[in-house]
C-alpha cells in the first residue's frame, strides 16, 4: 500500500498515477520475491559456514546427482555472500572465479530481497531456477480507501493479489550459506 495526499490526487494527474502505480507494482515484486526466496532456502537442508571454491563444485557435483541440467544452474546471493565470492579464486592468484555477470560460467546475481539466514551473514543458494514455480490466480485488485485516514487528508492506495511458491524438483537447489551460524 502507499500513502498519498488528496491534495495530490486531485492535482497530479497522469504523472503522479504513473508513480503511484509503479512505487505499488515495486512494493508487490518485492513481497513476492522475498516469499519465493524464503521458500527456495526451506527447501535447502543445509547451511554452510564458510564459502570456498571447493564447497561450490561440491555443490554442483550434488546438483547433478540430482538430476539438474547444468545447462540451467544459476547462483543467487544476497549482498554480503555476494561481497566474498566475487573474492574468491579458481587457482589461488590465478584466474577469478566470478568473470562479469557468471561464477564458475553458470548465471550469477546480487539479490537485496534475499534473506540472511539465521544471522547477519551472507546467504547464497544455487539451483535450476526453471525447476521452481509462483502460480498466480485471480485478478489484481487495486483498492482506494478515502476514509481511514481522511482526518489527515491522506487516500490509502493499495494492491492486491494472491499466489502461491513451490520448489517441483527435490535437490534442484543447494546449500545456503551464513557466515554467522
Amino acid at each position: 500500500y502507499t500513502l498519498v495526499t488528496e491534495q495530490l490526487l486531485t492535482q497530479g494527474g497522469n504523472v503522479v498515477e504513473s508513480l503511484v502505480v509503479a512505487d505499488l507494482a515495486e512494493q508487490m515484486k518485492v513481497k513476492v520475491e522475498t516469499a519465493a526466496f524464503t521458500q527456495m532456502i526451506a527447501d535447502i537442508t543445509a547451511v554452510e559456514t564458510a564459502i570456498s571454491t571447493d564447497l561450490i563444485q561440491t555443490q554442483i557435483g550434488a546438483l547433478i546427482d540430482a538430476g539438474v541440467d547444468l545447462n540451467r544452474v544459476g547462483i543467487v546471493a544476497n549482498g554480503v555472500a555476494y561481497g566474498a565470492m566475487t573474492q574468491l579464486v579458481a587457482v589461488d592468484g590465478v584466474v577469478a572465479a566470478q568473470n562479469g555477470n557468471s561464477f564458475y560460467g553458470r548465471p550469477f546475481y546480487a539479490a537485496g530481497n534475499l534473506s540472511d539466514g539465521a544471522g547477519a551473514g551472507g546467504s547464497y543458494f544455487m539451483g535450476d531456477f526453471s525447476k521452481f514455480a509462483i502460480g498466480y490466480w485471480g485478478g489484481v485488485d487495486f483498492v482506494v480507501n478515502p476514509y481511514s485516514l481522511d482526518i489527515n487528508h491522506q487516500v490509502r492506495l493499495s494492491i492486491h493479489r494472491y499466489y502461491d511458491t513451490a520448489t517441483l524438483q527435490a535437490g534442484a537447489f543447494k546449500s545456503r550459506y551464513d557466515d554467522t551460524v
